[in-house]
């Protein structure tokens, strides 16, 4: 009777091993599949947030596309008005000159 009792000890002990062997096998494939997801994750979320944002620089140039023509006129209505004053002066300039040079 002893020798029974000892015997399904053992094998609880064995089967209870068993159980942990697996156990621990399934916690490291878990573990794997873990880490293969939250790098598929990484992943995604890097190539979304570097689409959102390309997607937001381009909508920035866009927005700022009129104010940038805006500027660019007024930067060359400057530059005629200063060739023009330029041009008024050199005429004025050579006159003064040539009445110097003459007078």
């Amino acid at each position: 009777m002893a020798f029974e009792i000892i015997k399904s000890i053992i094998e609880a002990e064995k089967k209870a091993e068993t159980m942990k062997q697996e156990a621990l096998a399934q916690a490291e494939e878990m573990k794997a599949e873990a880490l293969e997801k939250s790098k598929e994750i990484m992943l995604q979320t890097k190539q979304k947030a570097k689409q959102d944002m390309q997607e937001k620089i381009q909508q920035a140039i866009t927005d700022i596309q009129p104010k940038r023509n805006e500027i660019l006129a007024d930067a060359q209505d400057k530059c005629e008005t200063i060739q023009k004053t330029a041009l008024q002066r050199m005429d004025k300039a050579a006159v003064a000159v040539i009445g110097k040079v003459v007078g």
